[in-house]
């Protein structure tokens, strides 16, 4: 039992438990390591491929103006499927940056936000 006081006023009681309830642990799940694909020992190390994989990248971009070669280099280089891009301070229905960003044989899918800060 605590009491709380509030600029001279008198005090509040107040009930606390000190025993921290658990929930029961559920048994039935499992993991199957099967399905996960090994890590490479080193940074440039290769990594088989098949049909079943697919490389993902993300970055937190601070404005996507100007930087369209260098996602493109990006995507080439590290072979990506797909590359995620948050912070892109894009305005909605202006599409030039990421039209530019883009490879051939790539698409996007954009939703940015339209109205704010941070």
């Amino acid at each position: 039992r605590r009491n709380f006081h509030l600029n001279g006023s008198k005090g509040i009681p107040s009930f606390w438990s000190t025993v921290r309830r658990r929930l029961p642990r559920n048994t039935c799940r499992a993991v199957n390591s099967s399905v996960l694909a090994r890590l490479a020992s080193r940074a440039n190390a290769p990594v088989a491929r098949d049909h079943r994989t697919a490389n993902i990248g993300l970055l937190n971009i601070r404005s996507l103006s100007g930087k369209g070669h260098l996602l493109q280099d990006t995507i080439k280089d590290r072979k990506l499927d797909f590359l995620c891009l948050n912070e892109t301070w894009q305005q909605p229905g202006d599409f030039s940056q990421l039209n530019d960003c883009t490879p051939p044989g790539f698409v996007y899918i954009s939703k940015p936000r339209g109205s704010g800060r941070g």
